[in-house]
């Protein structure tokens, strides 16, 4: 029988990508401002989009909160496979919420930029930039929760895994997918850009994708879960 708990953990995922589905349209980030825009253009973009940056910050840090709920759902499998000593269950854990601070961050960051877009346009595009940058760039602690959830997978030793070996295989893809992002720091166009096809929208498709299956899978294996 389905653990109530852990259910409700397992849903906090596709919350939090719908969270961030509203939230990007919104702040009319879809697709992504280029980071060539000069302190004026920034700064117009703001005063265009005020209000709808200020409520996309709100449903950023929704999706944050929500998320914190998938990693602690995430974590409780892997503990399953590992047993009663579960380092993995609690690295994937921290590196879960690790991952996650960036991502409010920039909420934060897009909210103190919109809440006086007065200041000097150098100041509002300085906070833009962080923004953006704390976002993509955190590739490095972001790949810690499929790289460890692939691991904890394919070392399963039971005649029956808990969750399926491929599930593993894919998890590892989900790794190599999320890496480009680490290099946005030295691009300001192309495909390694914050708004460039590998930094930005392949990842986001694979996060998309990651959640959609990891949900799937973990709702059979907490349906389908032994009673005791």
């Amino acid at each position: 029988m389905a653990d109530k708990g852990q259910t409700l953990c397992i849903w906090g995922g596709p919350a939090a990508v719908v969270s961030f589905l509203i939230a990007m349209p919104l702040a009319h980030f879809i697709p992504p401002p280029s980071p060539l825009q000069s302190a004026d253009e920034v700064v117009g973009m703001f005063h265009d989009h005020l209000i709808g940056i200020r409520l996309a910050s709100i449903f950023f840090m929704f999706a944050v909160a929500f998320y914190f709920l998938y990693s602690a759902a995430i974590s409780a499998v892997i503990k399953r496979i590992e047993g009663p000593i579960p380092p993995l269950a609690y690295a994937q854990l921290i590196g879960g919420m690790v991952a996650l601070l960036p991502f409010l961050t920039s909420a934060l960051l897009w909210t103190c930029a919109a809440y006086r877009p007065e200041r000097v346009p150098a100041i509002i595009q300085m906070l833009n930039d962080l923004a953006w940058i704390f976002l993509v760039m955190p590739a490095a602690t972001g790949v810690v929760q499929p790289a460890i959830t692939a691991f904890a997978i394919l070392a399963d030793k039971r005649d029956v895994p808990i969750l399926p070996r491929w599930v593993g295989f894919f998890n590892i893809w989900v790794t190599i997918a999320f890496l480009p992002g680490v290099l946005v720091g030295m691009f300001k166009t192309g495909p390694f850009a914050w708004n460039g096809l590998l930094a930005f929208w392949i990842v986001a498709v694979v996060f998309l994708i990651y959640v959609t299956v990891m949900t799937i899978v973990m709702l059979k294996e907490n349906r389908e879960r032994p009673a005791g």
